[in-house]
């Protein structure tokens, strides 16, 4: 591992770029045994470190099909990692075919997505999300940045934005409607 992830930090570095991404493993985190997760955690671990010497993060996928699977099991390898330099980036289950398989619906996978980011935000890790579903990211977000042709349009709380004339012309439309039903719900759960 070392002197593969040395030249990884070395690209990265001549790249310009001071975050490595990195896939946990090739497989979900519940298939692990507790010596695999020994020797994963050790692993990531030792990469953390050449990373760190270089300037660089890690940062975890949040995929399927890897031990980052699930906001638990991110929060469990980036705890026992114990390093500052290792974080994770969400990417929504868009690409878990078992939520067709398994007659998920598209309501259902919005849902289950919510909950994992809800989850991560209750352990009071902030969350930076890029997505075009405007609905639902404005539904779990407290601040959102509006992008409009290449420039921050506006910012601020959901309902400062859906208030927002400007942003309603020219990104959200006269007819947006803020989910508030979804809002409620977070804040009853709460």
């Amino acid at each position: 591992v070392d002197a593969d992830f040395e030249k990884v930090c070395k690209t990265a570095k001549a790249l310009g770029t001071d975050v490595i991404r990195v896939w946990a493993s090739d497989k979900d985190a519940e298939d692990f045994t507790e010596q695999e997760y020994i020797e994963l955690v050790k692993a990531l671990k030792d990469c953390a470190i050449i990373a760190k010497n270089y300037g660089q993060i890690i940062a975890f996928e949040y995929h399927y099909v890897t031990f980052c699977n699930k906001a638990e099991d991110i929060l469990r390898l980036i705890k026992d990692c114990g390093m500052d330099n290792v974080y994770t980036y969400w990417q929504p289950a868009y690409w878990v075919n078992d939520y067709w398989q398994k007659g998920f619906s598209e309501e259902q996978r919005i849902e289950y997505n919510l909950s994992e980011i809800a989850k991560l935000k209750d352990k009071n890790i902030g969350i930076l999300i890029t997505d075009h579903n405007v609905h639902e990211t404005l539904a779990i977000t407290d601040r959102a940045y509006l992008l409009y042709d290449g420039s921050i349009l506006e910012s601020g709380t959901p309902e400062q934005l859906a208030n927002n004339p400007e942003v309603r012309k020219r990104y959200l439309g006269q007819n947006f409607e803020l989910r508030k039903a979804v809002l409620r719900k977070r804040e009853e759960d709460e």
